[in-house]
């Protein structure tokens, strides 16, 4: 939350009443803000400036049992704002469907058809760029093959 405070804040010309009120707050020693204040803190600040983006990457990946549910608190109130709110996640985790079951959604899977291609990308490059490893792919024309089957299996549509 200090990282989005500190990017919408430096927006600002002046420092919005919101935020001098809490830096007040904190001169006359009441204590740290809670999730809570800063979060409507936050949510304040998104609305009150046109256009706000936030995107946030691999949300299936943030710790379920300690991070996860302080975030999406902080989707619920985004999907109430003026902000524009991009987020990433796989779909299966339970706490993360029922958060965004209802927002428009892009499912994005690679195929292994991409994916070989890529890796053939990558080893023709190496190849390339290393006289060691052209005699080693010359030494073994199976090697590639090998290769590209055991990262397809590994990847499994990512």
């Amino acid at each position: 939350m200090q990282t989005f405070l500190h990017q919408i804040l430096s927006w600002h010309s002046t420092i919005p009443r919101e935020a001098t009120k809490l830096a007040e707050e904190l001169e006359k020693k009441r204590g740290l803000p809670s999730w809570a204040d800063l979060m409507a803190l936050f949510i304040s600040l998104c609305s009150s400036r046109s256009p706000v983006f936030i995107v946030l990457d691999a949300l299936d990946e943030c710790d379920a049992a300690e991070n996860r549910a302080p975030i999406l608190e902080l989707i619920k109130a985004l999907k109430l704002s003026r902000a524009q709110t991009l987020i990433t996640s796989r779909p299966y985790p339970a706490d993360v469907h029922k958060v965004l079951g209802d927002c428009p959604q892009v499912l994005v899977e690679a195929s292994d058809k991409d994916i070989e291609g890529y890796v053939l990308q990558q080893i023709k490059q190496r190849i390339d760029s290393d006289d060691e490893m052209k005699e080693m792919f010359d030494d073994d024309p199976v090697l590639r093959q090998d290769i590209v089957k055991g990262v397809l299996a590994k990847s499994q549509g990512m």
